[in-house]
Parts: structure tokens; C-alpha cells; sequence
């Protein structure tokens, strides 16, 4: 689907994204990733937490759109923040997407299993690797990003917070 407007660049990242939080029927979000794709969808995010990351790699797959050209963002929930356990985790959602990377990978929350030193550096190792072309944070207050920045040499990428109308 074409359009007549002009996106901004936010470093690769698309600007407007599907997110699939709570689309926990499979079939749905297969679905509803795959329709998003192919009316002009670029970014897709997920999280080992919403427990679709297979539905939403078979969207992908069956979107007629190239992985390429789909930015893909998942995030390393809490009981997998430590070292071996980001490294693993991130491994199976890899599988489950049926990708070889990933765009983004989140830490969820500075919660749970959390340690900057453990949880950054397996990361930071991910994106060494090639696995992760970005790091970043999820629902991080400043402290936290702070602290990361000072463990972390890559760039932090994004520190995805919630914000709507009903919670600003």
C-alpha cells in the first residue's frame, strides 16, 4: 500500500509499528501480522512474555514482504535476565520467529532476574555476535538507563515506555 506522506527516520525504526500484546490467539495474530505487513507495516514487536512469538514468525513468513524489509523487536522478560538465560532465551525466540536476528531486543523490565552487568553484557555479546542488530530498554525509569549507559558500549537504541491517554 502506497501513501503520499513522509515517515521520519528514527534510526531504521519504523514510526509506526504493530504491537502484539494480548493477541494471544494464534491464528489471529498470524494473521493480523501478516495483514499489517502487507498494507505497509514495517515494525513488528513482540516479547518472550506475550507468548506469540511463533504465531507472529509465521505471519512474517507468510506476509508477502521480504524479512529484510520488516524491523523486528522482541524483549528478554524478567525470569531470563541473567547472562546464560538472555543468551538462551534469546535463542529460543529466534526459533520461534523463524529468523536468524532481530532488529531490537528489549530488556522487558529492569525487574525479576535483573543485574546490568549479567543482563547488558550478554546483550551487548548478542549484538557482537550480529544476532541483535540493536539493544535496548523497556519501561526503564532514568536511574536505570543511567546505570545501563555506564555498564553498556553500544548505544542504547530505545527505552520503549507505555503512554496513552489513560496512562501518561
Amino acid at each position: 500500500m502506497e501513501h503520499d506522506y513522509d515517515v521520519p527516520d528514527h534510526g531504521g525504526m519504523p514510526g509506526l509499528g504493530l504491537g502484539t500484546w494480548q493477541n494471544d490467539d494464534p491464528e489471529q495474530c498470524a494473521a493480523s501480522v501478516r495483514t499489517a505487513l502487507e498494507t505497509g507495516y514495517r515494525h513488528i514487536d513482540t516479547a518472550q512474555a506475550y507468548g506469540n512469538e511463533a504465531a507472529v514468525g509465521r505471519g512474517i513468513a507468510a506476509a508477502d514482504v521480504d524479512r529484510e524489509d520488516v524491523f523486528l523487536a522482541t524483549k528478554v522478560w524478567i525470569d531470563k535476565l541473567g547472562y546464560d538465560a538472555v543468551l538462551e532465551s534469546t535463542a529460543e525466540s529466534l526459533d520461534r520467529l523463524g529468523t536468524e536476528y532481530l532488529d531490537l531486543l528489549y530488556v522487558h523490565w529492569p525487574a525479576g532476574q535483573y543485574d546490568p552487568e549479567e543482563t547488558l553484557t550478554a546483550l551487548e555479546e548478542l549484538q557482537e555476535d550480529g544476532v541483535v542488530e540493536r539493544v535496548g530498554v523497556s519501561n526503564f525509569e532514568p536511574r536505570h538507563i543511567e546505570q545501563a549507559q555506564e555498564v553498556l558500549d553500544v548505544p542504547i537504541f530505545a527505552n520503549q515506555v507505555e503512554a496513552h491517554p489513560l496512562l501518561q
